[in-house]
């Protein structure tokens, strides 16, 4: 009877045992994200750049930002064209290579280990990706109203022209309004992040990668 007791108290235990397992685990995996997006952001204030390409998934950011620019870009060079001006001057262009061209290359080289180092540090490896960064810098400036396409397009003094994009687009938003920065749940393996870079809204989408870790898959730019 003893030993019934003895082996019954045993058991009880193993059960509790488990369920305080399980319950921590469980919210391990809940409040991965948040963690996750706090570590990212420590990564950025102390320009932790390893940290931060761990936590991208590169090719699908890549992808993101293609999306977003690609449409927007098109319909500016399909009205560059019906310019009266290259008309005139009986000058074809065509928007999908041109714009095509320039967004691959643009986001392909600088969304990239070397493009956040870039970004974050000022230094580069190699000057391709200064100049994709650059030329980056110059298509959002196009897409979000800063400068004109056929600037961009036409400009005989292409570091002139990106330097002016640079500097609006640093320039605070004076538009900005608050944002909590707090990771929401948009489903179980995925959340997004509503920020700012320099008063324009970001929005970064993360996914699970496996069960506590999570990484950048996307971003929803201020356009």
């Amino acid at each position: 009877h003893i030993t019934f007791n003895n082996t019954q108290l045993f058991m009880k235990k193993i059960v509790s045992f488990m369920i305080v397992l399980a319950l921590i685990a469980g919210l391990a995996i809940i409040a991965s994200p948040y963690w996750a997006v706090y570590q990212l952001k420590k990564a950025y204030d102390t320009k932790d750049i390893a940290t931060i390409n761990a936590s991208i998934d590169f090719p699908k950011v890549q992808q993101s930002v293609k999306s977003q620019l690609n449409p927007i870009l098109l319909e500016k060079a399909h009205q560059l064209t019906k310019s009266p001006f290259l008309q005139l001057l009986n000058i074809e262009l065509n928007p999908d290579d041109i714009v095509g061209t320039l967004v691959n290359k643009a986001v392909d080289n600088s969304i990239t280990a070397d493009g956040v180092n870039y970004v974050i540090t000022g230094q580069s490896a190699t000057s391709t990706v200064s100049s994709s960064v650059k030329l980056l810098g110059g298509l959002l400036a196009v897409a979000m109203d800063k400068i004109d396409i056929q600037d961009l397009l036409t400009a005989r003094n292409q570091d002139a022209l990106l330097q002016k994009a640079k500097q609006q687009l640093t320039a605070p938003n004076p538009n900005a309004v608050p944002v909590d920065n707090a990771a929401k749940y948009c489903g179980f393996d995925c959340i997004y992040v509503n920020t700012q870079v320099k008063g324009y809204p970001v929005t970064l989408g993360l996914q699970r990668h496996g069960w506590v870790t999570w990484q950048v898959v996307g971003v929803k730019l201020p356009l």
